[in-house]
């Protein structure tokens, strides 16, 4: 079943779909076939938030959402934060 989310744009990855979802859809294995790269799409968002969560609890302690201190955000230290993430993620490896 070939669905798009509901008012998105046409891209080119989407034009075969002329159904939009209902939100009631279901997803099961049977008759899924997902994409083999997945698993390292899903690392790399837990890793963006895990390097978030551990910089923000640094640098803005007690704090909800942003403070001065991460806005705007620094590339250079939320990159210190990410090559400091470990988890285990989808693919059987430990993340680090």
């Amino acid at each position: 079943m070939g669905l798009m989310y509901p008012n998105s744009s046409r891209t080119p990855y989407n034009k075969k779909y002329t159904k939009s979802c209902t939100t009631k859809e279901t997803l099961s294995r049977e008759g899924m076939a997902f994409e083999k790269q997945l698993q390292f799409v899903s690392d790399a968002v837990m890793a963006l938030a895990v390097a978030l969560q551990d910089m923000h609890r640094d640098l803005c302690p007690g704090a909800k959402g942003l403070c001065e201190t991460m806005t705007p955000t620094k590339g250079s230290e939320l990159l210190k934060y990410l090559r400091a993430v470990s988890f285990e993620g989808k693919v059987p490896v430990v993340i680090n």
